[in-house]
């Protein structure tokens, strides 16, 4: 055997010592298995204090042993500077030759998806003058140089909006939105569009916003009209993953809104709209609408706002704050016919804002929304007869599986509603206008009887601005189903009592420049009427609701001393059946006394319970009660 060789066995069989070899980085010495320093550092004492210290590899060896820096940087001489994007201090630019073959950079600043090739479609608002994310920098110029450069291709483009602070001057200039162009930033506080308007707002005109198509009136092109401003064409406008702030924090009355648009296949996912010194999200006169994934904090108006729009979509949304409706979708009064909505407001969360409010609705689905500490109402579903918008009938809603808690009636000192209800339905006041009867409702007599489904005012899909002398059919074909409408809370001396937040509530300009009102709310303002149903409706239905506000009144029908009084007819095979009603003061279903009408309206199979937890001091033992009339 030669020397320093390993005996061993290495089979299984029987049978004397065979050589056996060792591995790398080992051999034999004296007999004894050591490490070879031939294939291994040196293994001085490393030094954990002071400046430390470690093994340091022989220049031919290329294990994964320890390694110093000293040694990282010998073997590493030849290799190339580290490079990186333009205009980045201290490095060298890349060339299209360091990224070629890469699947995911493209050069001139664009970026495409990371699993496609190169994308010329993608722009960088880096590679504009005057894009400096420093949020003091007015930086409108830069970041709509690169929308036109992407409206610009055949088939559009994306603009990339790297993350960062980018200030708006609502007093020099606003994003103009363009057709054909997805605005995408880096995600949710990352990328930050600063909408100042506090030095006023005169570069955008209008109902305009600091993201808008809105134009001055004498501009070329300018041909879409809504609300008195006017509107370049806007296709297929996306914007993802921005955050847009503005200066309500600050600054309390009402200013510009952070985003107003008017066009068709528009859409807003996964981005943020914080302290709109007006509105966040305005759309109007507008098809083919998204509104998905996006978050709302502490608007002086609505959170968002669809109105006129049709074929809408608004879900997966948090609204926190709004000092007005959370969410808005109304008719237009002065909209052409057909008016049509199609609209889809699903599994939103609203919190400490007013509810959801939608004028003239038509083909609606209101369901699966979590509503909580709702100052005024909860969801409200009508047409209205003395405003601009909801002229139109409300024809064919569903109102359900939404959890309603804690309506309460605001006294702040900058309320904006005194109302107080958790859901309120009506659909007009039937009206014959210039014919025989309403549209509908045949009765013995002579002239024309509106169609229901026919071309002049008073139709469904026409506008009804004076319910008294126009031709209406009331609301028909409404759904109010498995809501859940529930107080959970006491009445607090100071709204922080709650618990929820040590400022209070946030109701934008309240007085004191703070933003927020903490005062006491009284046990009268917690006790909020369930579901509040006006006239007129036909074939409607309320049923399978749990309802338990504490209010006087569970359910209750238009009352003649805020209105007109109630006209045979009003309503017309509305059924009540399977709600479960507990905890009022007065009446479980309260028709007004005061008005006595023919009316077709069945109730049946409910249950009522007005003192579920043994509270009322009129209650007796066993469940009986001291006197007739309690």
């Amino acid at each position: 055997l030669a020397q320093d060789t390993l005996l061993g066995r290495v089979g299984v069989q029987p049978g004397g010592p065979e050589p056996v070899g060792v591995g790398p980085g080992l051999r034999i010495a004296d007999g004894q298995l050591v490490t070879d320093g031939e294939y291994l550092a040196p293994v001085a004492s490393p030094a954990f204090s002071g400046t430390p210290t470690a093994p340091t590899q022989p220049a031919e060896d290329d294990s994964d042993a320890i390694a110093t820096t000293a040694f990282v940087q010998q073997h590493t001489a030849q290799a190339s500077p580290v490079k990186a994007v333009a205009g980045r201090t201290g490095y060298v630019a890349l060339t299209a030759s360091d990224v070629a073959g890469l699947a995911n950079v493209a050069t001139s600043g664009r970026y495409a998806d990371l699993s496609g090739p190169p994308a010329a479609d993608h722009f960088n608002v880096l590679d504009f003058p005057g894009a400096v994310a420093d949020g003091v920098t007015h930086t409108a110029g830069a970041i709509n140089a690169a929308i036109a450069a992407a409206a610009a291709l055949p088939d559009g483009g994306t603009v990339l909006l790297p993350a960062g602070t980018w200030r708006i001057d609502l007093s020099r200039g606003y994003i103009k939105a363009l057709p054909n162009v997805v605005l995408r930033g880096a995600g949710h506080g990352r990328t930050v569009l600063l909408m100042d308007d506090t030095a006023g707002a005169p570069a955008v005109p209008g109902y305009g916003g600091g993201l808008s198509n809105v134009v001055n009136a004498n501009t070329p092109g300018g041909v879409l009209q809504s609300f008195g401003a006017t509107f370049l064409p806007l296709t297929d406008f996306h914007l993802r993953d921005i955050t847009v702030r503005g200066m309500a924090d600050t600054l309390h009355s009402n200013g510009a809104q952070l985003v107003s648009l008017v066009g068709s296949n528009i859409s807003v996912v996964d981005c943020e709209f914080q302290y709109a010194r007006a509105f966040g999200i305005v759309i109007r006169a507008s098809d083919e609408v998204t509104v998905r994934g996006c978050r709302v904090l502490r608007c002086n108006g609505d959170g968002i706002a669809l109105w006129d729009v049709s074929n809408a979509i608004v879900t997966d949304n948090i609204i926190v704050g709004a000092n007005d409706d959370a969410i808005s979708a109304h008719s237009d009064d002065s909209a052409p016919t057909p008016v049509r909505s199609g609209l889809v407001i699903a599994n939103n969360l609203v919190i400490e804002s007013q509810g959801i409010k939608v004028l003239g609705a038509k083909v609606a689905s209101i369901t699966g929304n979590v509503l909580r500490r709702i100052m005024a109402y909860g969801i409200f579903v009508a047409q209205s007869v003395n405003a601009h918008q909801g002229g139109s009938p409300v024809v064919g809603v569903r109102i359900s599986g939404n959890i309603i808690t804690d309506v309460f009636r605001r006294s702040e000192p900058n309320y904006r509603n005194l109302e107080q209800y958790y859901i309120r339905v009506e659909g007009s006041m039937k009206s014959a206008g210039g014919g025989a009867s309403a549209p509908g409702e045949p009765v013995v007599g002579s002239g024309v009887i509106t169609p229901l489904y026919g071309s002049g005012y008073g139709a469904f899909y026409a506008n009804n601005t004076n319910a008294t002398a126009i031709a209406s059919p009331g609301g028909w074909w409404v759904e109010v189903t498995d809501n859940q409408l529930l107080r959970t809370l006491p009445a607090p001396s100071a709204i922080s009592d709650w618990g929820y937040s040590a400022n209070g509530l946030w109701v934008g300009d309240n007085g004191d420049g703070s933003g927020y009102y903490n005062g006491a709310i009284s046990e009268a303002s917690m006790q909020s009427r369930g579901i509040y149903v006006g006239p007129s409706l036909h074939k409607a239905l309320f049923a399978r609701n749990l309802i338990q506000t504490s209010g006087a009144r569970a359910i209750e029908f238009f009352d003649a001393a805020s209105g007109s009084a109630i006209p045979d007819g009003a309503y017309q095979d509305v059924a009540f059946e399977g709600n479960r009603i507990s905890d009022f003061g007065e009446a479980a279903i309260y028709w007004p006394t005061a008005t006595q009408s023919r009316q077709r309206i069945r109730i049946e199979r409910n249950e009522f319970d007005g003192d579920p937890q043994f509270r009322n001091a009129n209650r007796g033992s066993g469940g009986t009660w001291l006197a007739l009339g309690n």
